[in-house]
């Protein structure tokens, strides 16, 4: 027992605290976002509103499977293509902000500052 006192106990190890890491990309504007969703719930509607017509209408399995997989293929190229399109906007809108801003900068530092004077 007397050993058991006399002993050196090792220090406990520290547990490393881990911070939570911030998303590099941040978040995408909110247009964007509304049409991702959109499109999204789009297709699942048309999904579901093409499977019970056909449903109800007496169509086969291949029937349903060939007019829902044709119909969302073309409807989800169709908002593909309208997505790709307003992205495209909105980041060509962006950099143009960005260079006016820019521009506007480097305007305003030529400004205050003043020309030597020539005797």
């Amino acid at each position: 027992m007397a050993d058991n006192e006399n002993s050196v106990k090792p220090p406990a190890p520290v547990k490393a605290v881990k911070e939570k890491k911030k998303p590099e990309g941040g978040s995408l504007p909110v247009l964007v976002e509304f049409i991702f969703t959109f499109s999204a719930i789009l297709l699942v509607v048309l999904f579901l509103i093409i499977v019970t017509t056909s449903l109800l209408m007496g169509a086969k399995l291949l029937d349903i499977i060939l007019r829902t997989g044709v119909t969302l293929l073309v409807i989800g190229a169709l908002l593909v293509l309208i997505s790709r399109q307003i992205v495209s906007g909105m980041l060509i809108a962006d950099v143009d902000v960005e260079q006016n801003e820019l521009a506007q900068q480097k305007s305003e530092g030529l400004e205050t500052r003043t020309a030597p004077e020539v005797v």
